[in-house]
């Protein structure tokens, strides 16, 4: 049935229903979908899938058995869990041992839904196969600056700690047999926590140095000899520890014995010279140029990764460099020495803004 028409072509019977004949009445064939069970192929294949990934499982505990150390790789760190919390060193072993690494990158979906909070370092953590470049796993985390005292560099640190954590566990299907540290569990939290820190302070510190003394023999050595026993088991101690390591100097960091004579270190102060209104311009330079650029780095991240690469400073903050070094890290970006888009630098690079 067609519908009529007026001379300006408007329908003068807007009631009327076009009847469309169709053109082709041959049936569509159902598609034979398998679900459940049946997706797994074969018995066969099941069992043998299977076998695969309890033998694999069977050597991650048998490693776990082996190799972990309590209070070190794991520990009691959640109260609202009965399990072990897996901790950073022992997620790192994980990933030696099935020939991966760790690699981060900024988690901008999770930052937005959260509402962009200032202060929040999301990341996510991607486990990396070492022969394939596949990546064979991943997961989450947050830090907060604020939350228990931290700054921007330790809220940065516990992100990317607890993505790290959460992927082990899922990658490599411990999850059964570790927890992971969510945060606000008081005391037992901060101590968890505390002890990363520590572990990884003192791997940096201890970073060229020609030791017979794993990392892990050598905080034992100080424990026993301050502590007079082989753990840290409150805050306070974990404090005492860090004290006599880095604020004091007492421990050589080759041999782990006390030096005869203390060494204070004196209180470090900002350097002077940077002016207040010529960071906030520095700052609203690099926003306008990197605003356009698709970069899951944020600005102050990409402003940390210059100064480092730079100076090799990673925890100084803008403010707090001294006029000299502030000029010559604006030169540096004038002149097309780093990536605006990564904060990476550029070899021979001669370019201009």
């Amino acid at each position: 049935m067609s519908r009529s028409t007026s001379g300006n072509g408007s329908i003068e019977n807007p009631a009327e229903v076009i009847e469309v004949e169709p053109t082709d009445t041959t049936e569509t064939p159902l598609v034979n979908r398998q679900s459940g069970l049946a997706v797994l192929k074969t018995p066969e294949d099941m069992r043998a899938a299977m076998e695969v990934s309890a033998s694999r499982l069977k050597v991650a505990h048998d490693f776990v058995d082996r190799e972990f150390v309590k209070g070190i790789d794991f520990g009691k760190a959640d109260p609202r869990s009965d399990k072990d919390s897996l901790l950073k060193p022992g997620a790192e072993k994980l990933c030696k041992l099935f020939g991966t690494h760790a690699r981060w990158r900024e988690d901008l979906a999770t930052w937005k839904m959260l509402g962009e909070p200032a202060g929040s370092a999301c990341y996510i953590c991607e486990i990396v196969s070492n022969a394939t470049g596949e990546i064979v796993g991943e997961g989450g985390g947050v830090g907060e600056v604020g939350q228990q005292g931290r700054d921007r560099n330790k809220a940065v640190k516990i992100g990317r700690k607890r993505a790290l954590v959460d992927a082990a566990l899922g990658t490599f299907a411990l999850s059964e047999r570790f927890t992971q540290d969510q945060g606000g569990g008081g005391g037992k939290t901060l101590l968890a926590e505390g002890k990363d820190l520590l572990n990884e302070t003192l791997s940096q510190a201890r970073t060229g140095l020609d030791s017979e003394l794993p990392d892990h023999e050598f905080l034992k050595q100080i424990l026993k000899s301050e502590l007079h026993k082989g753990h840290i088991a409150t805050v306070g101690e974990l404090r005492h520890i860090n004290k006599v390591l880095f604020e004091e100097e007492l421990y050589d960091l080759g041999t782990g014995k006390k030096k005869r004579k203390a060494k204070k270190k004196a209180k470090a102060k900002p350097p002077e010279g940077v002016d207040v209104e010529m960071v906030l311009k520095f700052r609203q330079r690099v926003l306008a140029k990197r605003r356009k650029l698709e970069s899951s780095l944020g600005d102050e991240m990409f402003i940390s990764a210059v100064i480092q690469s730079e100076f090799g400073k990673e925890t100084w903050k803008l403010d707090y460099l001294p006029r000299v070094q502030f000029d010559t890290m604006g030169k540096a970006l004038a002149d097309g020495k780093y990536d605006w888009i990564t904060g990476d630098l550029i070899p021979d690079s001669v370019g201009k803004e």
